[in-house]
């Protein structure tokens, strides 16, 4: 902290909130330093925003569901902070408060119980964010934050990092952000119901398909085994599974026709042959789930899709005088080198469709955010590719208008155990 608010302090800007985490590489202009392989460094953004109330914060590991307007003023979250300020028209109520959080990878269940609360203490904010990565593994992660540079103790390194809780920084007044969570995972196979589960809802048992009208039940890879041999999923699609799978759980567990569900992707830790899966974050009995994989390919497209959605937002701000002032990127550490094969590929991509405009941001080891919202508007979903090479708009079609912010993991691979051949042929 000491390396950062030095050369702040002496610019004379001591009256800066400064909130951060360590990352497993950072994001800036068009290129990517990944992990150890680029050194050790630090990135800084600075945000300008007259007009705005800042309030930095801290959620202790005590915060609960019954928490009051009194205890988030205490965390640094005042209440009435989050009035909306007046100026130059065109502002919404969605467009006038943003919360920026960063919480510590031990305690992603305490991340999302603060989300909750977030959502519905301060519903209008926009709330993005990241879990705090590490370059190495012998490195230990840690969130930091100071109110202001003034007056901190920065020989003690206990006055401003923390390895619980969570940090942010919130925003309200003149500032609008569009914030969206690209997932990179297209959907295989049927719709399945989570029957019995265990350790607390971190490991799923038993499934039941009610894709196909089959009702079977059974073990989690007993069932994907069953699909695969039956033609539900395609072989190319079952080869993907080898490099990655993960289950997407629905947020649209109504939703009748299969490719119109939307999904929370969370990787899986662990699975064993015709038994379990374990998965990082509890489910419930009840819910409806997919599998996902994960390739290059349609990562990259689906990047590409978001941000031919951004520059027509921006088209049609700039008619009201509203420009982009910059960018964040928090990728999860699967991404980047290891999913594309080459370094750089969304930093320069956002580079190539938004010249001029910063660029920041980090490798995490999760992301905080909204799914996408499209409108409605077909022509503005990604395009995913399933196993044929057949184009499909699937997994990203509905309204995600007000429906809460999420954490997502990252998207580790987790290859599947050893199918018969016939089933799962292994790549060369």
């Amino acid at each position: 902290m000491g390396l950062v608010a030095r050369p702040l302090s002496q610019r004379g800007w001591t009256d800066l909130p400064v909130v951060g985490m360590s990352v497993g590489g950072n994001v800036c202009e068009d290129k990517e330093y990944e992990g150890a392989d680029n050194g050790a460094g630090i990135s800084i953004t600075l945000l300008y925003v007259p007009g705005s109330t800042v309030m930095p914060f801290r959620v202790p590991d005590d915060m609960n569901e019954s928490w009051r307007p009194d205890d988030w003023t205490a965390a640094g979250l005042r209440p009435d902070g989050f009035t909306p300020i007046k100026l130059t028209p065109p502002y919404t109520p969605k467009d006038d408060a943003v919360i920026f959080l960063f919480g510590h990878p031990e305690s992603p269940i305490f991340t999302k119980k603060v989300l909750e609360g977030l959502d519905f203490a301060f519903a209008r904010a926009k709330k993005v964010g990241a879990v705090a990565g590490t370059a190495l593994e012998n490195h230990e992660a840690s969130i930091f934050m100071l109110p202001k540079i003034a007056g901190a103790n920065l020989n003690v390194e206990e006055s401003a990092c923390f390895d619980t809780g969570v940090v942010g920084l919130a925003i309200s007044g003149n500032i609008a952000v569009d914030a969206v969570v690209a997932q990179g995972s297209r959907p295989i196979g049927p719709n399945f119901e989570v029957m019995e589960t265990d350790m607390n809802g971190t490991v799923i048992t038993r499934l039941r398909d009610i894709s196909t009208g089959s009702m079977t039940e059974g073990a989690p890879t007993t069932l994907f085994d069953m699909a695969g041999f039956a033609g539900m999923i395609d072989q190319k699609d079952v080869q993907s599974a080898v490099n990655y799978i993960g289950l997407g759980v629905s947020v649209t567990p109504l939703e009748e026709d299969i490719d119109k569900h939307q999904y929370i992707v969370r990787p899986i830790t662990e699975l064993q042959k015709d038994g379990p899966i374990f998965l990082p974050d509890p489910v419930r009995v009840g819910q409806v789930v997919r599998y996902h994989v994960r390739d290059n390919e349609n990562a990259e497209a689906e990047l590409s899709s978001l941000r031919a959605r951004w520059k027509l937002e921006r088209a049609s701000r700039a008619l009201d005088g509203m420009f982009p002032a910059g960018c964040l990127v928090f990728s999860d550490q699967a991404r980047g080198k290891r999913l594309f094969g080459s370094a750089g590929v969304e930093a320069q991509g956002f580079a190539k469709d938004f010249p001029g405009t910063p660029l920041g941001g980090a490798f995490v080891d999760g992301a905080i955010g909204q799914l996408p919202n499209f409108g409605g508007d077909r022509n503005l979903e990604p395009l995913f590719k399933d196993g044929t090479g057949t184009p499909k708009r699937v997994g990203v079609v509905f309204d995600q208008i007000d429906r809460g912010s999420y954490l997502h993991g990252p998207l580790l691979s987790h290859p599947l155990p050893p199918f018969p051949s016939s089933i799962l042929p292994r790549p060369p």
